[in-house]
């Protein structure tokens, strides 16, 4: 299944760090700024937000805020997938100093300065000091019922490694290609956390045997404050091995509600058509035109228009078919 919105990035495994933010340097001012900051004088918190940008060139997701001198949160590549997580400080003339950090420690660093319309730019450098190049990131600012900002997770797991996605691995002698929607710009940050939680786990989808998996999404609604996800996996090997799953969902993001069930969208004994499909359905999202009904592994779309009279009002999702 091919995805009917995508967001393709290169992947450079980059490191940041600028003229006043060495590997040492940020530890320290953490340090000093913070004892410093017994009044409550110092830097003020920078709220959690989601930038997309480039460092060095490379396509990147971050995710930090800060309170006081702490910095903290997380970045990823598209072409990596997995969380990277950042940690730095906040000097007292609001320069953000973050590192990246893997398993053997700082990875990179970076330096950030934010201008006038909130964008922030300063400069990266490898923890080895061979590289370094400019950063810029930009605010994903989303306002009530505009459409949501869909970033792409692409995972590929080889056969040496493990099968699944790289957030939640289990062994296995297998590979998988994923490409798993994540959202960004929400304003409620809970649900944001709560909602890419639930896509992570849907896409989650590992084959019992076969050489591999390939997972994919759709989306089949985006407006309105309202957006809806089809994931979908493949498993190849021998035909006897070969399989699909198939799971969604749709979330009002205005209100922080999901949904992912017929019955949370169609009033079943009501409705007049497919009746039998609409009872043993495994799941339910909304699309542009109609409810999308998960029979087995396969989507089946219904339009509106067949579901006259059973659509369900006064919920978060009436506006998709009150138009």
């Amino acid at each position: 299944m091919f995805s009917r919105v995508a967001f393709s990035l290169f992947f450079v495994v980059v490191a940041c760090q600028g003229e006043r933010a060495t590997p040492d340097a940020i530890t320290t001012t953490s340090a000093v700024l913070a004892s410093n900051d017994v009044t409550g004088s110092g830097p003020a918190t920078i709220p959690e937000a989601d930038y997309r940008g480039t460092f060095n060139g490379a396509n990147v997701y971050v995710t930090f805020g800060a309170h006081g001198t702490i910095a903290s949160g997380f970045c990823f590549y598209d072409a990596f997938g997995a969380d990277v997580p950042l940690r730095g400080a906040v000097d007292e003339h609001g320069v953000v100093m973050l590192q990246e950090m893997d398993e053997k420690g700082p990875a990179s660093s970076i330096t950030l300065e934010r201008d006038g319309s909130g964008v922030w730019f300063g400069t990266w450098t490898s923890h080895d000091e061979s590289r370094s190049g400019s950063a810029r990131l930009e605010p994903l600012v989303r306002h009530a019922g505009e459409p949501v900002f869909v970033a792409t997770r692409h995972v590929e797991v080889t056969r040496a490694g493990r099968c699944g996605a790289t957030w939640n691995p289990a062994p296995s002698a297998c590979d998988v290609s994923a490409r798993v929607p994540v959202v960004l710009g929400l304003t409620n940050r809970v649900f944001e956390h709560a909602l890419n939680q639930k896509l992570a786990s849907l896409a989650d989808m590992r084959p019992p045997a076969g050489d591999g998996a390939l997972i994919d999404y759709e989306v089949p609604l985006n407006a309105r404050g309202l957006v809806s996800f089809e994931i979908s996996a493949h498993w190849r090997g021998p035909a006897a091995q070969e399989g699909n799953a198939a799971a969604g969902l749709t979330a009002a993001v205005d209100v922080g509600k999901i949904a992912d069930d017929v019955d949370d969208f169609v009033d079943v004994p009501k409705a007049r058509v497919d009746h039998d499909l609409l009872v043993h359905a495994r799941g339910a999202v909304l699309t542009d035109t109609g409810v999308a009904i998960l029979d087995g592994s396969t989507w089946r779309d219904l339009a509106f228009t067949k579901l006259a009279g059973a659509m369900r009002a006064g919920t978060p999702f009436t506006s998709a078919w009150k138009r």
